[in-house]
């Protein structure tokens, strides 16, 4: 007799982790996966924030995850023309871990596959589409895919869209999504021979004439990336190699630690990326990860919201799988969905706070009051209190409070005198 299972189609971050949640709840799983994916192809998200950690540790897997990985202390932020903003994760301590991991994501990713494989989830590799049907969406019956699900008497009980920025459900039944602001374009490589920023594991994020770049350092190589419109981009040459090497090689932030670094990697490119789905779930299926929302690399937020996600997913929606047309299942879903809304929203606008130089201004202007005012106890008390806000929200231990969000905007109008401050910091 067939047996009614979660269908996820997706291996990647969230797919593999409700995969591996679902598993280990007893329900029974499918985890599919294209048969053309390489596996060796580099791909964005390969720095961590610290509040990953957590879901790393319900897995399972941290210590895995660690094997392969370089300890993430930080990120540093590096203007033309002003010292550079160190920033540590040592602030949230007692909130979140106060490190992250810079990771390979092909390692990652099968590292995350395999634990759903051995949690009980099975694995398919066939290529897998949608079609729309009067109630909803199912998969489509190509000879492939049945062919598969007779062989393991699958029947799907609901569809868990985990293609990332494919979104193939929400192709199929022609839902919009709102775009974000930026339209910008990244093109990311691996290299050698690159100094990597201090200390050890630190993330380098670089402000340059147009855009900005990153700097992550991995156990045996460094992703080295760009990020800046699509204009901009057409200015630093015809091709994704010429763009990325010219703009690493000849800008003078990058040039102390790419100036002798060799590419090993082709380049890739994302665009397109600041989106989020009008509509997250339907009869028989729901959006899972990049399928549902991304909001922008920096500040590596997306793995995180990728498996939070698949986290959230499994902690409301999972214990109603069996009473679909009940109103706890409805019920589930709408608080899924309004769960991870809130957490773009925040994202988005944490982030913004990056690319309007708003959140260096206020570094700037706090630290020329420090040293103004370096004896007294209420501003130092201040500077710490704050601090310890804007680190938990940077690592996503607090980017929905209310509390947070509301002191940042308060010093934001207090201690931002000019309106030029920020634009100095400003990414265009």
């Amino acid at each position: 007799m067939n047996s009614p299972s979660l269908v996820i189609v997706g291996a990647g971050p969230s797919g593999s982790t409700l995969a591996a949640l679902a598993a280990t709840k007893g329900i029974p799983t499918v985890l599919i996966d294209r048969p053309s994916k390489d596996m060796h192809r580099i791909t964005v998200g390969e720095s961590q924030v610290p509040a990953l950690v957590p879901i790393l540790r319900k897995l399972g897997i941290e210590q895995h995850v660690a094997a392969i990985s370089k300890r993430k202390p930080g990120v540093t932020f590096a203007h033309p023309g002003t010292s550079d903003v160190v920033f540590n994760f040592l602030p949230i301590k007692g909130i979140l871990p106060t490190y992250a991991y810079n990771t390979p994501r092909p390692q990652f990713d099968n590292l995350l596959k395999q634990t759903a494989i051995n949690a009980g989830a099975k694995f398919l590799t066939v290529n897998a589409g949608f079609q729309p049907t009067p109630n909803g969406l199912s998969l489509q019956p190509d000879d492939a895919t049945s062919e598969a699900f007779a062989q393991h008497n699958i029947e799907p009980l609901h569809i868990v869209d985990a293609t990332g920025r494919a979104r193939l459900a929400a192709h199929t039944l022609k839902i919009a999504a709102d775009k974000g602001n930026r339209n910008d374009v990244s093109h990311f490589a691996h290299f050698e021979n690159v100094n990597p920023p201090q200390p050890d594991g630190q993330v380098l994020i670089a402000r340059l004439n147009a855009g900005w770049a990153w700097i992550i350092p991995l156990e045996r190589t460094t992703s080295i990336g760009i990020v800046l419109h699509k204009s901009d981009a057409k200015k630093l040459g015809d091709s994704p190699v010429d763009r990325l090497e010219n703009a690493i090689l000849n800008d003078p932030v990058l040039l102390p630690y790419t100036g002798h670094a060799k590419r090993c990697s082709d380049v890739e490119t994302y665009a397109n990326y600041q989106r989020i789905s009008q509509r997250s779930h339907g009869p028989g299926w729901t959006a899972l990860g990049d399928a549902f929302g991304f909001i922008d690399p920096m500040l590596s937020s997306g793995c995180f919201l990728a498996m939070h996600a698949a986290d959230q997913f499994a902690t409301l929606a999972l214990p109603h799988l069996h009473q679909q047309n009940s109103s706890r299942w409805h019920s589930a879903l709408a608080k899924y969905d309004q769960n991870m809304r809130n957490q773009y929203h925040c994202w988005a606008e944490h982030i913004e706070l990056f690319y309007n130089g708003k959140i260096f201004s206020l570094h700037a202007n706090g630290t020329a009051i420090r040293k103004q005012h370096k004896y007294n106890p209420i501003l130092k008390f201040l500077e710490h209190h704050t601090t310890r806000h804007l680190a938990a929200m940077a690592s996503g231990g607090k980017i929905c409070s209310n509390y947070s969000r509301g002191l940042v905007r308060f010093i934001s109008n207090h201690l931002i005198t000019q309106e030029t401050d920020a634009n100095k910091f400003s990414i265009r």
